[in-house]
């Protein structure tokens, strides 16, 4: 949007008032409006309308008598000001000129609270109206995967503690839409609308193709790694990559830098997905995480000191009794069940 001239913007910001933008473009609007350097070219656009006097911010069509009157107590403004012939019946009327720098001041906060509440409407409102999209929820719980065959015969692997949502018309949409928390493998389908992967600050989108998406939030990193195909990646006001197969982004939440880079280790990225578990170059505490992790069990380190930095291992649909055997005896630990958790002490 940065990039589009003051004639551009003006000319998507009057079709999205007038109802006429697709999908991607009301996307390109609402991250435009999030932007607050952008507030003075915006309150030009309003100026220009009030100006014209054409008032056809189709935007407030759906503000009801009361919320006018929350906006009108903002301004102030009681029941016997001038201003208060402020009337929508199909547009916007504001006969009170003088009152028009206020309200230019005013609106654009206005417009951004009704714009994300008209997009955002279909995935938080109560079940009370006609427009409402239903959204289908699936989940693993830790220690679980799960397969996943969508509505467009697209294929989603859920890893462990790792959901999805998505509309439940999911083919009647104009884009395919899929909201992450955790870790999943896509293997879409082409029918010639997009398919879009949305954790909680970044976007994946492609036509047709294979790819992970990793986005824990209690990791620091966000991973994408493609298998076959091209997807872009982007974090909205930050970066934007395009990715080929055998390429990833790896991004840092505490630094906000990304990398892109080839991809090194293919089983790292992809083996979980077929029940193999891949220990590469990782600290102890790391092990035992991937462990608690992949098994579904909490395990608590009491006094063991790792007696090396880094370990490696390739563990292919095996039970953690066989893992912590051959892991005791090669790092000289010892372990016990108490109550469903398992304890790590030194070897006596």
């Amino acid at each position: 949007m940065q990039d589009k001239s003051n004639s551009e913007i003006n000319d998507l910001l009057q079709r999205f008032f007038d109802g006429k933008c697709t999908e991607s473009e009301k996307k390109k609007v609402f991250d435009w409006l999030a932007k607050n350097k952008n507030e003075k070219v915006l309150k030009e656009f309003i100026r220009a309308d009030f100006e014209q006097e054409t008032h056809k911010l189709d935007i407030f069509r759906d503000l009801k008598a009361d919320q006018w009157e929350s906006i009108l107590r903002d301004l102030n403004l009681d029941e016997n000001s001038s201003v208060h012939n402020v009337t929508y019946q199909g547009e916007l009327r504001l006969w009170q000129k003088q009152w028009f720098k206020l309200v230019a001041v005013i609106l654009p906060l206005i417009i951004v609270s009704v714009v994300f509440l008209k997009y955002y409407e279909g995935l938080n409102s109560t079940p009370n109206t006609k427009e409402e999209v239903a959204l289908v929820e699936k989940n693993t719980d830790k220690g679980r995967k799960k397969t996943i065959t969508l509505p467009d015969k697209s294929t989603v692997i859920l890893n462990s503690s790792s959901s999805i949502r998505f509309a439940k018309h999911f083919n009647a949409q104009d884009e395919r839409v899929i909201f992450l928390q955790g870790e999943a493998f896509f293997e879409v389908e082409k029918n010639g609308k997009p398919f879009i992967v949305k954790t909680e600050d970044h976007e994946v989108m492609v036509l047709g193709t294979s790819f992970k998406v990793s986005g824990y939030k209690d990791n620091n990193n966000v991973n994408v790694a493609v298998a076959t195909g091209i997807v872009k990646v982007s974090k909205a006001g930050v970066y934007e990559e395009k990715l080929l197969k055998g390429q990833k982004v790896i991004y840092d939440k505490e630094t906000n830098k990304h990398e892109a880079l080839e991809i090194d280790n293919w089983d790292k990225e992809f083996a979980w997905k077929d029940g193999v578990l891949i220990i590469d170059n990782a600290a102890f505490e790391d092990v035992i995480k991937a462990l608690s992790d992949w098994y579904g069990v909490e395990i608590i380190n009491v006094n063991y000191t790792p007696d090396r930095k880094n370990y490696m291992g390739r563990y292919e649909n095996e039970s953690l009794e066989s893992v912590l055997v051959g892991l005791s005896y090669a790092s000289r630990f010892r372990y016990e069940w108490k109550e469903g958790k398992l304890y790590i002490y030194n070897k006596e």
